[in-house]
């Protein structure tokens, strides 16, 4: 009895070793090198390449990210900007860009929670001196919002991601922080300005995303530069930008 017992067990362990997907410790062929493998749906995407149901084997690479280009600081370090003059483009002055407070949450009292989703929130900030040769000269910086992987695009606040496959409306939320116009700031003189006559910008930004999802960015851009290069955002060189991944 003992004998059958364990001749019983054998067989059951060979045909589990024959029917597993792949390269089996025996060394024969697998229902996917007999039959091919069976793809997972919507396959490749942006996270991943096009991945087998069965056995999990991958073929080629994810989908290529649509913004290859552009560059992401880290949080917590002060980013040099240069910005043009105005009303005399030879001229140029250097905005300090910096974002902090970066944090990954569910819900608070200002974000509700959503199933499946996360909120993801960074703070921005931009200090403009009184190098740019005040007050006879100006700068103007604007904010931008985006989406790395698709570079989709964004309607009332809201935009729409594929993320593993699937597809998911995001929310952006934002909120001023702080907004000072020819201001005294005797802390900036570490930046080398005298501290008069400076500009400080400061705001929230956060987004509704699924769980896990890091394509999001923010940043500010020289809106002189944009408007002198035709307003082609593609075209502006002066920007800073932070992803949120």
């Amino acid at each position: 009895m003992k004998t059958k017992a364990l001749s019983l067990l054998l067989s059951v362990l060979l045909i589990v070793s024959i029917t597993a997907c792949g390269i089996p410790a025996s060394g024969k062929a697998g229902p996917c090198d007999a039959n091919g493998h069976k793809w997972l749906e919507n396959t490749p995407n942006y996270q991943q390449p096009k991945t087998c149901e069965i056995c999990g084997a991958t073929e080629g690479e994810p989908l290529e990210a649509e913004i290859k280009d552009l560059e992401f600081v880290k949080a917590d370090t002060v980013n040099d900007m240069k910005m043009i003059i105005e009303n005399d483009p030879e001229k140029t002055s250097i905005a300090k860009v910096w974002f902090d407070n970066y944090k990954i949450f569910d819900s608070d009292e200002k974000h509700e929670a959503k199933d499946g989703y996360e909120w993801r929130s960074v703070d921005l900030h931009i200090a403009i001196g009184d190098d740019r040769e005040y007050p006879e000269g100006s700068c103007d910086e604007a904010n931008v919002i985006g989406e790395y992987y698709q570079d989709a695009d964004w309607d009332d606040n809201k935009v729409t991601v594929n993320y593993y496959g699937k597809d998911y409306v995001c929310e952006h939320v934002f909120t001023v922080l702080n907004e000072e116009r020819d201001v005294t700031r005797p802390d900036y003189k570490k930046y080398g300005w005298s501290g008069d006559h400076t500009y400080t910008f400061e705001y929230n930004s956060a987004f509704l995303v699924p769980k896990g999802f890091d394509g999001m960015y923010v940043g500010f851009y020289d809106r002189s530069e944009f408007n002198l290069k035709g307003q082609n955002f593609d075209a502006i060189e002066n920007q800073v930008n932070f992803r949120l991944d």
